[in-house]
């Protein structure tokens, strides 16, 4: 036995085989029992100076007694003789002076292999049992009357649980499975699995909300009801977990092993809750204080900030900012750093190298420790060789991507030279010649055919300068071919091929000789080039 405030030990004597099981009253903190090799089982009371006396002792099961539990005047008793017994129990009438030896009021064969596990409902009404012949058992636990089987275990059933809120119980296997029972229609509601090995023990704890488990690893697993997941892992013990019991419901657990060890687990969930919140605020507030610096662009206090509180990505957004508006200050920065915050600096540049985003900043670090520190200041950062080896690789990696850059660029550029299309003033030039070139086909295409007829010109560039001389003809002269009467227009043939643009058509009042188009033409045509013949000559 066990004090809590001390860990004083004090022996418990009277069994003349090994303990196998022990529980608790349900009403008296006191009263305790325990289950024997020896084929009994005894009832203890404990003392204030934690040695513990016999009360009464229960003999009749013909094989050790594996499991027992506790209601408000009776006690169940479970054997590796396949059967469960009542034993009637009065406090009052149990005397420390004399041993008391109890008689079981009744005896029930409840399975068919060895019971491993007895519980008891809330209110006592109902007990639960579970066997290796993979079966676990709701019974009336006045008349011992079985009213229901709970069947779906692969393999032998270690433990069972009434739930204290609703109305499921709990069975654990060595299947590595635990389910969960409806006490309605003794149906399985739910499968936990997550052990690799058998479950040995299961507790209700947070008011039924969850179970902890334990195994044949040493492994106890939390679970979620709701969730139907694990919640939590804890691997203490080096053996199997075969004991496990709560105070205050979870807020401390206790286990006890075959590693010979008994831990007391304490519940931190509040604990946690409370530091969580913590955190964050103080995220929210270190937050506030970088954002103030680099707002005052106090860039040398908020990277020592960052570095202080080990948080590389805050560093990296100091740095980013830095070099995005004052790059030139990023040396007298560095160069107030101390050797250990150098050292904290450097690790971060390892862990932004291996990102191509962030090669400007890793890359403007490292080129300023090279550049200002001489190699045996460089030798002297610690760790500096794994540094080394997380550099390499990437800064490699990166100065391949950069060289292919610069190749491609200066491809490009060979190419833009060689593909030159000369002066800006030729090439506006030559643009407003097409345009100038369109608006006048425009301006064609609204002229009759007719008067397109032979008007054919040669136009090239030696002519060009006679056709801008000719086409300056005054006003008296253009006349003469106004009131020209041999001029018939109407005699033109449609067939002939029109004009190309509006300076044919000048060019043709221009020109001296006029060429008709076939030497078959009639009369009046014959008069007309005349007529042409004779104004031409006329205004030369």
């Amino acid at each position: 036995m066990y004090e809590n405030s001390n860990n004083n030990c004090h022996l418990v004597c009277g069994h003349s085989g090994v303990v196998f099981a022990l529980a608790n009253h349900p009403s008296n903190r006191y009263i305790y029992g325990s289950g024997s090799h020896d084929n009994t089982a005894r009832i203890w009371k404990l003392k204030e100076s934690g040695e513990s006396e016999c009360l009464a002792i229960a003999s009749g099961h013909t094989h050790s007694v594996g499991c027992l539990a506790f209601g408000k005047d009776f006690m169940i008793t479970g054997s590796n003789d396949t059967c469960i017994k009542r034993w009637n129990i009065n406090l009052k009438t149990l005397s420390v002076s004399t041993t008391k030896n109890l008689v079981s009021h009744r005896t029930q064969q409840a399975h068919s292999k060895n019971i491993n596990f007895i519980s008891l409902s809330k209110k006592s009404n109902f007990i639960a049992t579970c066997s290796f012949d993979k079966t676990a058992k709701i019974w009336n636990a006045d008349s011992f009357e079985v009213l229901g089987t709970l069947n779906g275990h692969t393999k032998g059933v270690w433990s069972v649980q009434f739930s204290p809120t609703d109305y499921l119980v709990a069975t654990s296997s060595a299947d590595a499975t635990i389910k969960l029972w409806s006490l309605s229609t003794y149906d399985n509601v739910a499968t936990f699995e997550g052990h690799e090995t058998g479950v040995l023990r299961i507790l209700w704890i947070s008011q039924g909300q969850q179970i902890v488990s334990s195994s044949s690893d040493g492994i106890l697993n939390l679970w979620s009801i709701k969730g139907n997941i694990s919640v939590g892992s804890f691997d203490e013990h080096n053996g199997r977990v075969w004991a496990l019991v709560s105070a205050d419901d979870g807020a401390h657990i206790i286990t006890g092993a075959s590693d010979s060890k008994i831990i007391l687990w304490k519940d931190v969930t509040e604990e946690e809750k409370r530091k969580e919140l913590e955190k964050q605020q103080r995220i929210v507030e270190e937050e506030q204080i970088l954002m103030n610096l680099l707002h005052e662009k106090k860039w040398s206090k908020a990277l020592r900030y960052s570095l202080r509180l080990k948080q590389p990505f805050r560093g990296l957004t100091i740095m980013k900012s830095l070099l995005d508006e004052s790059p030139e200050t990023l040396p007298l920065v560095l160069r107030k750093l101390r050797k250990d915050e150098l050292h904290t600096l450097m690790e971060y540049v390892v862990s932004w190298n291996t990102k191509t985003t962030n090669v400007r900043e890793a890359q403007s670090v490292l080129n300023f420790v090279l550049k200002e520190y001489t190699p045996e200041e460089i030798e002297a950062i610690p760790n500096w060789q794994s540094i080394l080896e997380g550099l390499v690789p990437y800064t490699e990696k990166h100065f391949k991507r950069v060289s292919a850059l610069q190749q491609a660029v200066s491809i490009l550029d060979y190419m833009t030279a060689c593909m030159s299309i000369g002066p800006m003033e030729d090439l506006l030039a030559e643009i407003d010649d097409k345009n100038l070139e369109d608006k006048e086909a425009a301006l064609l295409r609204t002229i009759p055919k007719e008067l397109q007829k032979g008007l054919i010109t040669i136009k090239d560039d030696n002519e060009s300068n006679i056709n801008n001389e000719a086409v300056d003809y005054d006003a008296e002269d253009s006349s003469e071919y106004d009131d020209n009467d041999d001029f018939e227009e109407t005699e033109l043939k449609n067939e002939d091929a029109p004009l190309n643009s509006v300076d044919d058509l000048h060019s043709n009042f221009a020109h001296e000789d006029v060429m008709s188009e076939s030497d078959g033409e009639d009369n009046e045509n014959s008069n007309s080039k005349g007529s042409y013949e004779e104004s031409d000559s006329d205004e030369s």
